[in-house]
């Protein structure tokens, strides 16, 4: 008795034919989930740094600043940031931070940020070179008595999330939408 194992060609196709179904229907979703992280990841990596610098500002009993660093001539958020203390560097000035003997004197530099990988654009109140600046009064409150926004925008979806500095200087992860990300309440 001659037997034979193995599939048809009707199950291979309906096999094929529901594996195509399903990749139709799972990609999309999948390239929206892998964007979601990829602004989850940076958002986190901006409330890290955030929460960083008020917690120096409170502990140095200074000014801390953090701010958009300068490399190859272009400044923005994209380009990493850095964390100092106020009196290191005029506000207004660009910082290098690919260059160790920029104008930043070591001691007041607290941290700085590589460059992101370029899958996300930052802003903060919508401008790629802005400030965020925190006073010591004991409580290491932003300067700015309103709220401060940092946006992310996703390259590749759209996706936005907005991560809002409170008039206390808390920051938290507040919207996220296709298109715009605003902060919600004030302070």
């Amino acid at each position: 008795m001659n037997t034979s194992r193995g599939f048809t060609l009707i199950e291979l196709l309906v096999t094929v034919a529901l594996a195509v179904v399903l990749v139709t229907v799972g990609i999309p979703g999948m390239r929206d989930f892998l964007a979601n992280g990829r602004l989850t990841t940076q958002s986190n990596q901006i409330v890290q740094t955030l929460n960083f610098a008020r917690n120096q500002a409170i502990s140095s009993a200074a000014v801390v600043r953090v701010r958009a660093c300068t490399r190859g001539g272009t400044t923005n958020w994209g380009q990493g940031w850095i964390i100092f203390k106020a009196g290191a560097i005029s506000a207004n000035t660009g910082v290098d931070c690919a260059d160790p003997t920029a104008t930043v004197v070591a001691a007041d530099t607290f941290r700085i940020q590589d460059p992101t990988d370029g899958t996300a654009i930052l802003a903060v109140d919508g401008t790629d070179t802005a400030i965020v600046e925190y006073d010591f009064n004991g409580q290491g409150f932003p300067s700015s008595a309103t709220q401060t926004a940092v946006q992310i925008t996703d390259n590749a979806s759209g996706f936005t999330k907005a991560i809002c500095i409170s008039a206390q200087g808390r920051p938290a992860v507040q919207a996220k939408g296709t298109t715009t990300a605003t902060c919600l309440g004030g302070g």
